[in-house]
């Protein structure tokens, strides 16, 4: 089975932003957003969010910039079609649980 990804988290967040779950690509990369052509981390820096184009391995980095990232759903798949109701619904939960918990100006949700 493929691995998870860490949330990338700090305090005094400014956006806290919330992917679905994983890809399996990044998760055997080790890095969020690692799909080649994925548009994440260009869009994320031309909003103005980062000052800099990160890569998805700089992707530690987001704090500096007051910016997290978690997944609702650590396990990796394919395709967010595959996560069942009842991860999701925990996903749900651990969202709010954790967006309780660090308090970001922002909650963001990429899909």
């Amino acid at each position: 089975m493929v691995g998870s990804l860490p949330d990338i988290v700090a305090p005094d967040l400014e956006v806290l932003i919330v992917a679905i779950n994983p890809s399996v690509r990044s998760a055997e990369a080790g890095y969020s957003f690692a799909s080649k052509g994925n548009p994440f981390w260009r869009l994320l820096h031309e909003s103005g969010l980062t000052p800099v184009l990160l890569k998805p391995e700089d992707g530690a980095r987001l704090p500096e910039f007051g910016v997290g990232l978690i997944s609702g759903v650590k396990r990796a798949t394919r395709s967010a079609a595959e996560l069942t109701r009842a991860e999701q619904a925990l996903g749900a939960k651990r969202v709010a649980r954790l967006a309780a918990r660090l308090r970001p100006r922002y909650l963001a949700c990429s899909v």
